[in-house]
C-alpha cells in the first residue's frame, strides 16, 4: 500500500460562507498507551430507550483528574465506546463522581482544547499497594501545588 493509500482525504465546508477546502490526514496508529490513577468528574451518558436498539454503542464520555506518576494532578477525558447494553450499564453504574480508578489505553490530544483523551479505555479499582486515603489526599492537595508557594 502507498503512503498516499493510507491519508484520510475529505472536504470541509464553512457553512456561513460555503467556502470549502480539502483536508488531508496521515493516521499514524501505535500500540502506545497511558496510564494513570483518575477520580471521576462527570460522566455523560446518553439516555437509551427501550425502542433504540442501535443507541448501544453511543460513546460514554467521562471528564476526569488523573494523577501522573510524578503526582502532578491534569484533565483527562475517557471516551468509552460499548458495544452491548451490558457493558454500558457497567461502565455507566462504575464510573460514579468521585469514583476512583487506574485506566490504562490508547491516548490522543485534542488539537482544540489541549486535553488528553484515552479511547475506549481498560479500567480496574486500586491495587492493593495503593492506599485510597493517600491517592484522594494527593487529588485534594496537588490540584495546583504552585498557588500555595509563597
Amino acid at each position: 500500500m502507498s503512503k498516499k493509500d493510507k491519508l484520510l482525504c475529505g472536504k470541509v465546508t464553512n457553512s456561513g460562507t460555503t467556502e470549502d477546502w480539502a483536508v488531508e490526514f496521515q493516521p499514524y496508529f501505535t500500540d502506545l498507551v497511558l496510564m494513570a490513577i483518575i477520580k471521576v468528574e462527570k460522566a455523560d451518558v446518553t439516555e437509551i430507550t427501550i425502542n433504540d436498539e442501535n443507541n448501544d454503542s453511543a460513546p460514554i464520555t467521562v471528564d476526569c483528574k488523573a494523577l501522573d506518576s510524578m503526582g502532578f494532578i491534569y484533565n483527562l477525558g475517557l471516551i468509552f465506546m460499548p458495544e452491548t447494553a451490558m457493558e454500558r450499564a457497567k461502565i455507566a453504574a462504575d464510573m460514579k463522581n468521585d469514583a476512583i480508578y487506574v485506566i490504562e489505553g490508547r491516548y490522543s490530544i485534542s488539537q482544540k482544547n489541549r486535553i488528553i483523551n484515552i479511547i475506549d479505555p481498560k479500567y480496574r479499582s486500586l491495587p492493593p499497594s495503593f492506599s485510597e486515603e493517600e491517592v484522594r489526599k494527593a487529588f485534594c492537595v496537588n490540584i495546583n501545588p504552585l498557588t500555595r508557594i509563597n
